[in-house]
């Protein structure tokens, strides 16, 4: 997880169409906080319980506490790695934007396969497709960051002056592990749809750890 670290003090750039990463990074939290708040709306009740069977139907739902932790936590990690790596931002062009887009793009759509995963995943004909739905949005998700982080990291001349000489392709590997982990959990959507999942919230455990590349010098 991207350590929570106040901006840096230092000037930001107009970019594309005027945009300074504040405005990007101000849009991106608002599609962030949407998305997680929209989770909760997937964990419901199927229907008015009757007379002693409501403490039931509520241990039944835990397909659906699973799903929303994982998404939540998922997001979370996601708004502090992103909150994290616009930090060395100092301006933005059209194809960071672009990129930025195709990734919130992704998260804002992540309710929607969260609440297909906790509501099918208990259903044996319909586990398979609910936990290949959700692992193909995470495997998107995982493209989207990537191409943010590696078109930052090739194009220094948006950086911040204190992480400009930062090599950020040498912890690219490591955002592959990612890709590689959602990719994983297609085949074993087939065989045990449950071991998917739990790969996946294993691979949001590992990107809690701040995977950022550090300056070399302290300012």
């Amino acid at each position: 997880m991207a350590s929570v670290e106040s901006r840096p003090q230092q000037s930001q750039q107009r970019g594309y169409e005027g945009l300074t990463p504040g405005r990007v990074e101000a849009f991106s939290d608002g599609i962030f906080a949407i998305a997680a708040t929209l989770l909760i709306l997937n964990v419901q009740l199927p229907h008015e319980a009757a007379g002693g069977e409501l403490g039931r139907q509520l241990l039944d739902l835990w397909p659906s506490y699973v799903a929303y932790g994982a998404s939540f936590v998922t997001i979370g990690v996601m708004w502090l790695n992103h909150h994290a790596l616009f930090a060395r931002v100092a301006r933005v062009d059209r194809t960071l934007v672009g990129l930025n887009l195709f990734m919130l793009g992704v998260i804002a759509f992540l309710p929607f396969p969260t609440q297909v995963l906790g509501t099918r995943i208990g259903v044996p004909d319909e586990a398979t497709p609910a936990a290949l739905l959700y692992a193909i949005t995470g495997i998107l998700i995982a493209f989207g960051y990537s191409g943010v982080y590696l078109w930052i990291g090739t194009h220094h001349e948006l950086l911040h002056e204190r992480f400009a000489d930062v090599n950020y392709l040498s912890n690219a590997p490591r955002f592959l592990i990612g890709t590689i982990g959602y990719a994983g959990c297609i085949p074993l959507a087939f065989f045990y749809p449950p071991a998917a999942v739990l790969v996946i919230i294993a691979i949001v455990l590992y990107y809690s750890r701040d995977q950022l590349p550090q300056p070399r010098t302290p300012t």
